[in-house]
């Protein structure tokens, strides 16, 4: 066990942690020879970079014939987005007791009416794998809870709540045994090819009487436990949290940027998003991202919501996907990971399941809403893999424009920059703006990297450069220089 390690347990369990290391010792040894780096793992290397795209998708989102569930999600990324998505979080595949995906009766097992660990293992094996750890909960149902309701040890001290709610009975993190347990259900994710691990509902998860039992510092503790055991012995392995809280109290689990989560679930971003398409209006959403900072090297995961929240259905086809890709276009400049719902990504409704026959056909259908609105991401995908100016780690600065246009100027580590510009209302708009706002040097000329398109913009009268935008148009102009 490392120092760092046994000082947070020192933290967490004060007097009782003596007795305990042991036992996270004889833990952490056993998953040693267990866990292995994935092909291409370099050490030091970002766990993310532009070419990263993650697919969200629940286990049974896609159905069809011959085969699991969790088999034909694997069958559509393979057949439909390899090369584009090259990440899937899967949300909790685990044995439930209801509609609820979090009901978990059992966390180490995977639900029969998805598939099974070979489903689990297959996935992993092409794509990198998000999975949930449901950490602060579970449900009723399960063998732990039935267990404490026959006074059964360990079960017997595993609960704070003792009357059942929503599905759902909080588990007891000051008990000792309730942490390994979790950690060896999380370790056990990570031996079968998780790279990706999701803590949902961080917040909530010591419960403490006399305080408000939200973000408590032991809760910060147990999240920088588990980053220390994976620096330990697995670095590859992403801690990513989703604490269900304001912004900043959801940035609070980032630590200094190096010694808690390495990403957080940007919760703001899809609310501000939709307020700026159905206002026609971006000024909240850009003051938003211009305050936006991470420290070290985590980083934020951007996900907005399903289509017909900002493109309703009353819309024609070629105008739903104009608008609905438009505002998904926020999500992949801005600096972080791009999350999209499978729904998302082919222009279905929220949480609908999938036959994947019935979808092949639609996204082949020539000007469907699902083929529109499937090209029109894999164009974005791919125009965003191409630029190192939209890698987590490239900066980012909003410029000053009219409130119908999201601008702002990404650039990369190395130095190229691409200017993007985006028009969240129906009518045209125009922008301009100074060689100094741009950071313009010689270049001359604008790529546009969706089109692979050259653009000469005009200068107005106080030589600005300026450019005219039509109806929700998105624009990714990479700075060239005339040949």
């Amino acid at each position: 066990m490392s120092a760092r390690t046994e000082s947070l347990l020192g933290f967490i369990y004060e007097e009782r942690a003596a007795q305990i290391a042991p036992r996270l010792d004889r833990l952490i040894d056993r998953y040693r020879e267990h866990v292995s780096s994935p092909d291409g793992y370099r050490a030091g290397t970002p766990p993310f970079t532009e070419r990263d795209a993650v697919m969200i998708a629940l286990g049974d989102s896609f159905v069809g014939a011959g085969g699991s569930p969790l088999a034909q999600l694997l069958r559509f990324l393979d057949d439909e987005a390899e090369g584009v998505i090259s990440g899937v979080h899967v949300l909790p595949f685990s044995p439930r007791s209801s509609n609820d995906p979090y009901a978990v009766t059992d966390h180490r097992e995977v639900d029969p009416e998805l598939g099974d660990w070979s489903d689990i293992e297959a996935i992993a094996d092409h794509f990198m794998l998000m999975a949930d750890l449901v950490l602060t909960h579970c449900s009723p149902q399960g063998a732990w809870f039935q267990g404490f309701l026959r006074d059964e040890p360990p079960y017997s001290e595993y609960f704070v709540t003792a009357s059942p709610a929503d599905d759902h009975v909080d588990l007891d993190f000051s008990n000792p045994d309730v942490l390994i347990e979790m950690l060896d259900v999380f370790l056990g994710y990570i031996a079968r090819g998780v790279r990706v691990v999701r803590l949902d509902s961080i917040a909530y998860l010591w419960t403490e009487t006399g305080t408000p039992c939200l973000h408590h510092p032991k809760a910060h503790a147990i999240v920088k436990l588990i980053r220390a055991i994976v620096d330990e012995i697995a670095p590859w392995v992403v801690i990513i949290v989703h604490p269900s809280a304001p912004h900043q109290e959801n940035l609070d689990y980032l630590g200094a940027g190096d010694d808690e989560a390495h990403m957080v679930y940007d919760v703001s971003l899809s609310p501000l998003v939709t307020d700026a398409f159905l206002s026609a209006d971006a000024t909240s959403l850009s003051a938003w991202v211009r305050e936006l900072h991470t420290p070290g090297s985590t980083s934020l995961f951007n996900v907005l919501g399903p289509c017909d929240a900002i493109a309703p259905a009353a819309l024609p086809d070629s105008q739903r996907a104009r608008v609905f890709l438009a505002a998904q276009s926020v999500a992949l400049a801005i600096a972080g990971v791009p999350g999209v719902y499978c729904q998302s990504l082919v222009g279905s409704e929220d949480r609908e399941r999938l036959d994947l026959d019935e979808l092949s056909a639609v996204l082949n259908e020539s000007g469907s809403l699902g083929n529109l609105v499937f090209d029109g991401y894999k164009a974005l995908l791919r125009a965003r893999a191409a630029s190192d100016a939209f890698s987590p780690a490239a900066a980012q600065r909003v410029l000053s424009a009219p409130s119908s246009v999201f601008a702002l100027v990404r650039t990369s580590p190395t130095g190229g920059r691409v200017l993007c510009l985006v028009n969240v209302t129906g009518d045209e708009a125009e922008v301009s703006f100074t060689d100094g706002e741009l950071g313009l040097g010689d270049e001359k000329v604008f790529r546009e990297l969706v089109t692979d398109t050259f653009l000469y913009p005009s200068r107005d009268d106080g030589n600005r450069v300026s450019l005219v935008i039509d109806p929700y148009e998105v624009l990714w102009l990479a700075y060239s220089s005339p040949e």
